[in-house]
């Protein structure tokens, strides 16, 4: 064989082995394992003397714990139509997980039927008194009464049922023991804990003092009864919390006083908590995903800073009553 046919064979021995060797594929980029931080948010609305307090997780549940009318001065004496519907419409809410009746008072359990006609609700939960006093709630969804022990899950977020006990008080206790029977809900989503007590007065603390004192600790606390005759020095202690949030209107009684009363507001800076109250912040937001928490008010959603001093009446400016400026957003860990 010439010089030359030997380097054309060589040629094609090599031709055919590259041909035959197998081709790797590139190695591809390694898949993301992480995923999304589960969040809640906590609005509870500026309802003058009345509750709305709506919990939304991001994994899709919502909710709903007491509807409550407002003042008439305020939100045209429902809140339902006033602000909740509206709320739920511009956010696409289109169902209630649970709809939570604390106590059977009308500035509590708001405009249940027209709370049904806007959105569909799973669940409506309450004490026996309610069920009892309002026997209509049943023809509006399927009911389940609560008491002390019970536990509500929707995902990541726990509801802790502290109050009230299971026996039923009779009709003709009156508003004060209607008020201590009030539904008392610990909301529990990762690290952080949010008391919520309802209509709660001294009398109820005490009872819970005795004998749920181990889980009453939360990051934030929405004062018993609007903050009126509630938030003993003992339970405040007993609670820890950072924040405390007030549902209430600028006056009330005959007299017209002042919702939060001037010992009151010692305990909450003795204690160095800061004070959010819906007549003069506006709704106020809270959002955690577990780790964090903040707690921001108004339509600015501005972060919260201070003490309980912020409940002393704001400057007014112009005719129309300014909160103080704050700046700082406050992280917990």
């Amino acid at each position: 064989m010439s010089c030359r046919g030997l380097i054309v064979a060589i040629a094609a021995l090599m031709t055919s082995s590259a041909a035959a060797a197998p081709v790797k594929a590139p190695a591809s980029a390694p898949q993301s394992t992480t995923t999304p931080k589960s969040t809640l948010t906590v609005r509870i609305f500026d309802a003058g003397h009345g509750d709305g307090i709506l919990l939304r997780t991001s994994s899709g549940h919502v909710v709903l714990i007491d509807a409550g009318r407002g003042d008439k001065q305020r939100l045209g004496d429902n809140l339902v139509k006033r602000r909740l519907l509206p709320y739920f419409r511009k956010h696409k809410i289109s169902h209630l997980d649970a709809f939570i009746i604390t106590h059977p008072h009308w500035d509590h359990y708001g405009d249940p039927q027209s709370l049904a006609r806007g959105v569909r609700i799973k669940t409506i939960f309450s004490n026996t008194d309610t069920f009892a006093w309002l026997p209509g709630l049943q023809r509006l969804a399927p009911t389940r009464a609560l008491s002390r022990g019970d536990v509500l899950r929707f995902g990541e977020l726990t509801l802790e049922v502290l109050n009230p006990p299971k026996k039923r008080h009779h009709r003709g206790d009156g508003i004060v023991a209607t008020n201590n029977r009030s539904l008392v809900l610990r909301a529990r989503f990762g690290a952080h804990r949010l008391l919520f007590a309802g209509d709660l007065m001294f009398a109820g603390e005490r009872e819970l003092l005795r004998r749920q004192r181990k889980k009453l600790r939360a990051d934030v606390l929405k004062l018993g009864h609007h903050g009126v005759y509630s938030s003993s020095a003992r339970w405040l202690r007993a609670v820890r919390p950072r924040w405390a949030i007030a549902t209430c209107g600028e006056r009330w009684g005959k007299r017209g006083r002042d919702h939060l009363s001037s010992k009151l507001l010692r305990r909450l800076r003795a204690r160095r908590t800061r004070l959010l109250r819906t007549d003069r912040h506006g709704d106020v937001l809270i959002r955690t995903d577990g780790r964090h928490l903040e707690v921001l008010h108004g339509k600015t959603n501005r972060a919260t800073r201070g003490s309980a001093s912020e409940g002393r009446r704001p400057k007014r400016s112009r005719g129309r009553v300014q909160a103080r400026r704050e700046s700082a957003t406050h992280m917990l860990h």
